[in-house]
């Protein structure tokens, strides 16, 4: 039945889980799943409740009887909520500047420094702070292997249109979004990579305080990479605070092109 492949694959990929890890947690094959996602076999009558159980609905939910969310298709608030944010990356404040090429530059400058120096393990949990308009967090993402991403923000809007793009592009990677100060903010456990990139800091107005919790965030043996727009900050104390830390500088760039002071 068409409303049962679309309460499984919309519930699945909610909880940012691939075909083979659903098909592990309910004991089946990973083709069994693919199979029931695009209608050409149905569960049996007795995976029926297991499926429902192991998500935490109902049978008439997963019979696409009630919540909107399993009916495979974005709710109508939501895709207005998509359709406005969309729209406003190209706007007239930000539009501009997004299509600009001093904006494409020093994404693919931080793209490139990345894929450089960072080697993403097949277990790396990554974190990044600072979600803004969600495209770093997107291409970190697709970085993952076994691993998490944990993406902070402190403003609702970014956080809620980051987990509506992953939703609406079927993102099928493990993609955590916390809404918090990450100044404040108390993790259970550390990351391998530990991301801080653009404005962040700037925008925070806490400096090296933010970045010194960027540097609690990493692990023992993993890495930061932090990158600063800021020309009057003082990169010896971001170094000094890195080293009482037991951390080392392992690589470094400085680029002034188009008149942005980028470290």
């Amino acid at each position: 039945m068409k409303e049962i492949a679309n309460c499984i694959r919309t519930m699945r990929q909610k909880h940012r889980m691939t075909q083979a890890e659903l098909a592990q947690a309910l004991g089946v094959q990973y083709q069994t799943v693919s199979k029931w996602e695009t209608e050409v076999t149905v569960p049996d009558v007795g995976m029926l409740p297991r499926i429902a159980d192991y998500f935490g609905i109902s049978m008439d939910e997963l019979f696409g009887r009630k919540q909107a969310g399993c009916s495979g298709e974005i709710p109508e608030d939501q895709l207005r909520f998509l359709l406005r944010t969309y729209s406003q990356m190209y706007g007239p404040e930000a539009g501009p500047w997004n299509v600009s090429v001093e904006n494409k530059y020093l994404m693919y400058r931080f793209a490139e420094f990345f894929e450089k120096n960072f080697q993403v393990r097949e277990t790396d949990d990554i974190c990044n702070i600072g979600i803004g308009a969600g495209e770093w967090d997107e291409y970190l993402s697709w970085k993952l292997k076994k691993g998490t991403l944990t993406s902070i923000d402190r403003l609702e809007i970014c956080c809620r249109q980051l987990e509506q793009r992953l939703i609406a592009e079927e993102n099928p990677n493990k993609v955590r979004v916390i809404r918090a100060d990450a100044g404040e903010l108390t993790l259970e456990g550390q990351f391998d990579i530990v991301t801080m990139v653009g404005s962040t800091v700037t925008e925070s107005g806490m400096g090296l305080t933010l970045v010194e919790k960027a540097m609690d965030f990493v692990k023992a043996g993993g890495a930061l990479y932090y990158q600063s727009m800021d020309s009057g900050e003082d990169s010896d104390r971001v170094i000094r605070a890195a080293h009482s830390r037991g951390m080392k500088l392992g690589a470094f760039a400085a680029d002034d092109a188009y008149g942005f002071s980028c470290r």
